[in-house]
Formats: C-alpha cells, structure tokens, sequence
C-alpha cells in the first residue's frame, strides 16, 4: 500500500494537504464560518473500492484515452485511499462554508 505522502505528492504534485482546523481556520479569516463539517469514512472508502471496480473492465480503454502512467497513478490514488481512508488513518471530510446572511446548509439537510 503506498503511502498517503506517495499519493498526494503524485496527485497534489506538492500541493499542501490541509486538515480541517487549517481549513477552517484559513475560511474563517476570509469572513466564512463553517456550517457543518462531515467525516465521510467509512462510505468514501467503500466509494473508492467501487470506482475501482466499476473501471477494470475498460482497463484498456481507460488507457488508451490517457497512458498506462496516468491510469496507474489513479489506480493507486483510488486503491490507496481508500485502504487509508478504511482503517482510519485517513479520512475524506467535506465542509460546509456560509457567510452571514447567506446559509452554507443545502435546503433539506
């Protein structure tokens, strides 16, 4: 299983990855609160699972729209995720930004 550092290097390309304090906290100087937080783990990894399973059949046209580099890089961003994200070393967790005045939380919710 390759490392979380191996995977966002090679998909972030040296991007920080930023936790959801540093999230929060850099949204909230913008003049933003955050609505809801949501941690995603264990569904996004079962997600993950699936979306590799659902693309293996077309292995090679999947290749031949991109390269063999390309579709191995996301291969392993999906399968190591989602082993990450699955024994909780890792988690995918969406926010939910709002200003005052404007609400963050879709309707219904």
């Amino acid at each position: 299983m390759p490392t979380m550092h191996t995977i966002f290097d090679r998909i972030s390309e040296g991007s920080p990855v930023l936790d959801s304090v540093e999230v929060t906290g850099h949204g909230e100087a913008a003049g933003f609160h955050v609505d809801r937080i949501q941690a995603l783990q264990p569904h996004h990894a079962r997600t993950l699972d699936d979306w590799v399973q659902a693309l293996r059949p077309y292995d090679d046209e999947a290749v031949s729209v991109a390269s063999e580099e390309v579709y191995q890089r996301y291969i392993t961003h999906l399968t190591g995720s989602a082993a990450h994200i699955g024994s909780g070393h890792f988690d995918a967790i969406p926010l939910t930004p709002g200003q005052d005045g404007i609400g963050g939380v879709c309707p219904g919710e």
